[in-house]
């Protein structure tokens, strides 16, 4: 197949099982699995690109295969559901995720623990998130709240203490930078639900 963007570049020669295989009416699915295996090392090739090859294998022949791949000269990429094959085999496991290829050094058990060791962290990183966005809510609720009651004409004040020199001008000047920072929050508060 094509690729749908970019190059690809082959330093080698590549022999590839594929999972679904023509059916033979005189041969099971395991005789035609390993009549393939055989062929692909036959054909003395760089690279091994093997697809479900343990498909209708006996446990037999799955370790002849295993001891055959330990055994060669030869690079190979397994795709497997296999867990205990490529715990026997592989030295690295690719995860292809939301298009994208994540490496783990290993086998499969290696590259579970990694995962659940990822998972967790993140885990632990999104409820931190969750934590502060709660604590700055809160803090801007508070700062709303603050600026509110203070832009609200004072209940205490007489009005002859309104009339006190520098009264109107000390409430005017706090209402005007309570108002500036309630103006802030209510970006800020834009800015934390994006």
């Amino acid at each position: 197949m094509k690729p749908t963007d970019g190059s690809i570049t082959r330093y080698g020669s590549i022999a590839y099982l594929p999972q679904l295989k023509p059916k033979q009416e005189t041969k099971s699915g395991g005789e035609i699995t390993q009549e393939w295996i055989k062929l692909i090392f036959s054909l003395n090739k760089d690279l091994l690109l093997l697809d479900e090859p343990t498909t209708h294998l006996d446990q037999q022949n799955i370790q002849e295969l295993e001891a055959k791949l330990k055994d060669s000269r030869y690079s190979f990429v397994i795709v497997s559901h296999d867990r205990e094959f490529l715990d026997q085999l592989c030295t690295k496991i690719w995860e292809i995720e939301e298009g994208k290829i994540k490496e783990y050094r290993g086998n499969y058990s290696d590259y579970e623990e990694q995962k659940q060791k990822h998972l967790q962290h993140y885990e632990k990183e999104y409820e931190k998130y969750i934590n502060k966005k709660k604590q700055l809510e809160n803090a801007l609720k508070a700062k709303k709240q603050k600026a509110k009651r203070a832009t609200n004409k004072p209940k205490k004040v007489s009005k002859s203490e309104a009339k006190i020199t520098g009264a109107k001008p000390y409430f005017a000047k706090k209402q005007k930078s309570l108002i500036k920072v309630r103006k802030q929050c209510n970006l800020e508060s834009i800015n934390l639900t994006r």
